[in-house]
């Protein structure tokens, strides 16, 4: 039996998501925000988008999903070039993607339950029963009779992750799907996604200031700087961090990520008692 490698163009032929020498920059006031980009995304892979507020990764999102056209390169989801106006049943996404600012990336004037009646209908042959079990662990009932347009973002993301998770994507965007979340909606999305890695595989990409949710959910880091978006190692320290109320374990944090992490516990006025334990991975492990 003769083995054949994969060539450079059997792999393009199947990312899921593509960048070729991006470059995008505001018009009006001036402004670069990406230059020169490469970024690829396999059936399978998950990769983290990290960088801080400000740095353009809610812009890369856009540029992902064909709200923005760069100036130069190419973007190409599921092998075409990308459009906002084409129609992709196997993405899903959490965020909010808009034209104009304050967009909710949902209907308005929609009650939820009927939002997510209608889905199920449209979904129904690829639904199964495990996902429809998202439901209650997203707590969604409780939301049925209320319109979209007056959700918290943290109940809009939970309305936003079982639109997206349920049926069953072959690639996620999440655009900071945690920020502005008290806990508990922030645990639930969170576990929610390891639920989903669990039952199937597909590709993702996690957008994020956090490092800590980065080190957690994703195989490779990607960090938006100076206009650049290089290659960023994962961190080589691992830490448990055991309160009166539960046990936590982080894996491959950075430096950043370990700040993050202690800080939450610090400034958590409910931890009156803590204790962090933590290793450092060598570079054989």
């Amino acid at each position: 039996m003769i083995y054949k490698s994969k060539s450079a163009r059997d792999y393009a032929e199947n990312y899921l998501l593509e960048l070729k020498n991006v470059t995008f920059s505001y018009r009006n006031p001036p402004k670069l925000l990406l230059e020169d980009a490469n970024f690829q995304l396999l059936p399978g892979e998950k990769i983290g988008i990290v960088g801080d507020n400000g740095s353009g990764k809610s812009t890369i999102a856009k540029l992902f999903l064909g709200l923005c056209k760069p100036q130069r390169g190419f973007i190409r989801l599921f092998g075409e070039e990308v459009s906002w106006g084409n129609h992709y049943p196997m993405l899903g996404y959490i965020g909010d993607p808009s034209y104009n600012p304050g967009g909710l990336g949902l209907p308005t004037n929609v009650l939820v339950g009927d939002l997510v009646d209608c889905f199920k209908k449209l979904w129904s042959n690829s639904i199964q029963d495990s996902s429809l079990e998202l439901e209650d662990r997203l707590n969604l009932p409780l939301l049925y009779k209320n319109d979209i347009g007056v959700l918290s973002k943290g109940e809009r993301m939970r309305v936003m992750a079982f639109l997206a998770l349920s049926k069953q994507p072959k690639l996620l965007i999440a655009d900071e799907a945690t920020e502005g979340l008290d806990k508990e909606s922030k645990k639930i999305i969170l576990s929610e996604l390891k639920r989903a890695f669990e039952r199937s595989e597909f590709g993702m990409v996690w957008i994020s200031h956090r490092h800590h949710e980065i080190a957690i959910l994703v195989d490779q880091v990607y960090e938006l700087t100076s206009c650049k978006l290089k290659k960023h190692s994962l961190g080589n320290f691992n830490c448990e961090v055991e309160t009166e109320f539960k046990t936590e374990t982080y894996n491959n944090l950075s430096y950043e990520a370990f700040q993050e992490v202690f800080g939450e516990v610090f400034t958590n006025s409910l931890v009156s008692n803590f204790n962090i334990k933590g290793t450092r991975k060598t570079q054989t492990e």
